[in-house]
């Protein structure tokens, strides 16, 4: 099982047991990183896609683009990484 790093941002964040659990694991190759090229392009992509689309209201893209929020970077390295 593995994810990205955005992803342990993210669940770092907590003061819970999931967030001392991703703790314990941060640096054992479980959290693969979001820098490599593929991934910064595709997330380039999907940034761009989204915003020319016109469909969302200001309000739902800053929730979405918000700094700690993983979502767009699961999307990107999957496409980035090939994963699916």
């Amino acid at each position: 099982m593995f994810s990205i790093d955005k992803v342990c941002d993210e669940l770092l964040v907590g003061k819970d047991d999931l967030a001392d659990w991703v703790r314990g694991r941060k640096n054992n190759g479980m959290f693969l990183n979001t820098k490599d090229e593929a991934t910064q392009k595709a997330y380039g992509e999907i940034i761009k896609n989204i915003v020319d689309s016109n469909t969302y209201t200001k309000h739902a893209l800053d929730i979405f683009f918000k700094t700690n929020n993983a979502d767009p970077w699961l999307i990107a390295a999957d496409i980035g990484l090939e994963m699916s």
